[in-house]
Order: structure tokens, then C-alpha cells, then sequence
């Protein structure tokens, strides 16, 4: 699996592959898979997700098709490069969580940013006990977010070994 905090944002090479077979009427659902990956990859690059816990409602597409789109792509994907892109871009819909509601939840809430910033001098025991609420909830929904991560990435893993099955058989 790879590690969902990596520099890297885009790959090398196009992501878009060029076709070497014709797989009929599955073509059609591999260029519905690449639209809704591009629109979640189009979205990301808006709304960056740094280790926010938000609501699966934020998503452009519901979430259970993002994941069917990401596996049929990384089902047909061969060049390495590119699967480890589209699973790091996958492996952040773990942090799209049912009923988290309007607020993002975040290690540091953003109204203990703004008190920081704006200079209260409180001390950092209040801000702490002011704010334990809030980050229990986000450690709870993030613990949830982590083990979503590895059952996305056997997923995806599952998904990669079609394609490997794919290319030793056309050979």
C-alpha cells in the first residue's frame, strides 16, 4: 500500500492511458470511472484534506461510487506510477465520514487557531481543556478514518491484481 502523505501530488506521466485493446462495452464504464476520479482528484486540489475528518455529504460524488470508480481505474491501470497515485488520492476518501455535519473536525480546532492567533493569552491548559471535547470526537471519527484506510487499501489492492492478471494474460 502506499502512504497517503506523500509530497507528490502528480504523476509523471499522463493519467490518462492510451488504450492497447478494445474491452467493448467496458469502455464505457471505465471512462464514467475516470470522470468521477477526475472530479474527486479536481476537488482535492480545491479543498485540500490535511488530516480533516469531513462529511461524506461534501463529496462531489457519493462515496461508494468514488470508491467503484477508483478500483474499475486501478482494474485497468498497468504503469506503476499511476496506481500509486490514484491509491493515495483514493485512500483520502477515508477522511470523508458519514454525520460529521457542517464543521470539519481537526486535530486543532479552527476556534483554538483563531484564539492563538489573535493573541489570547490564556494559558495552553485552557485551550486544551476548552477544546478535549472537540478533539475526542476527531481522534474517534480519525482512529475510524485509519482502519477505513487499510480496508480501502485491500481494496485497491484486489483492484491492482486484476490488472496484473489482465497484462500477463494479453501476453
Amino acid at each position: 500500500m502506499f502512504w497517503p502523505f506523500s509530497k507528490s501530488k502528480t504523476p509523471e506521466i499522463p493519467l490518462r492511458p492510451a488504450r492497447k485493446a478494445d474491452y467493448g462495452i467496458l469502455n464505457d464504464l471505465y471512462d464514467a470511472a475516470f470522470a468521477a476520479v477526475s472530479t474527486f482528484d479536481d476537488y482535492i486540489d480545491c479543498h485540500p484534506v490535511n488530516m480533516e475528518i469531513r462529511d461524506a455529504l461534501c463529496l462531489p460524488l457519493p462515496k461508494d461510487v468514488l470508491i467503484r470508480a477508483f478500483r474499475i481505474e486501478l482494474s485497468f491501470e498497468e504503469r506503476s506510477g499511476i496506481r500509486h497515485f490514484l491509491i493515495e488520492l483514493g485512500l483520502q476518501l477515508a477522511y470523508f465520514r458519514p454525520d460529521i455535519g457542517a464543521r470539519t473536525l481537526s486535530p486543532f480546532p479552527q476556534a483554538a487557531r483563531d484564539r492563538f492567533r489573535l493573541g489570547d493569552d490564556c494559558a495552553p491548559e485552557v485551550l486544551v481543556t476548552d477544546y478535549l471535547p472537540d478533539y475526542c470526537r476527531f481522534r474517534l471519527h480519525y482512529d475510524l478514518a485509519l482502519e477505513e484506510m487499510g480496508q480501502l487499501g485491500t481494496l485497491f489492492d484486489q483492484s491492482i491484481a486484476v490488472a496484473k492478471r489482465r497484462k500477463k494474460a494479453a501476453v
